[in-house]
């Protein structure tokens, strides 16, 4: 189950314990809901709220992405690019890069306007986790992500965005 709160507007968005495959808009001072949103195959894993404010983001089992607008519940669009199931996404702290991790041991950075795959960090190409990539942080230093694995390690990625296929750090932790 995720949780995800902003201050204004006034709501929390949460999965939905009836079949996990929708996520409720609700109010947060009264718990009220809002909004259902519902697109996602199988379990919803995560949900995230653009650093605006203006859309939200779910990943799933299904192994896809979607981005809604909260204020209308309405399906933006769905996204495809992992090869498992989609563990997290967040949005970097401008909103122009998301990241999602999943259970294929990847994580994937996009350009969150045209949903255009800049990176991928995994064991192929560089030091990455050996199993399922869990969880992500954006670190408020816009090059810096963290990520942690079911392999039990934590590792800080330094990410440059000069060029699409530009170096891509090595863990700081490994």
């Amino acid at each position: 189950q995720s949780v995800e709160r902003r201050a204004k507007p006034r709501w929390a968005l949460r999965d939905c314990r009836r079949n996990r495959r929708e996520h409720l808009l609700l109010g947060r001072e009264t718990g009220r809901q809002l909004q259902r949103l519902a697109g996602h195959a199988d379990e919803v894993t995560w949900v995230a709220f653009s650093p605006d404010g203006s859309a939200v983001l779910s990943a799933s089992r299904d192994m896809s992405l979607c981005r809604w607008d909260w204020a209308t519940g309405r399906l933006i669009q769905r996204y495809r690019g992992h090869t498992d199931w989609v563990w997290c996404a967040v949005f970097s702290p401008d909103g122009r890069h998301l990241a999602t991790a999943s259970m294929d041991k990847s994580i994937k950075v996009w350009d969150a306007a045209e949903f255009r795959l800049l990176k991928v960090i995994d064991k192929a190409r560089h030091a990455g986790h050996g199993t399922s990539v869990n969880k992500l942080l954006w670190s408020a230093y816009q090059n810096q992500l963290v990520s942690c694995s079911d392999d039990r390690s934590i590792s800080v990625w330094d990410i440059s965005f000069a060029a699409q296929d530009g170096p891509l750090g090595t863990p700081a932790v490994p």
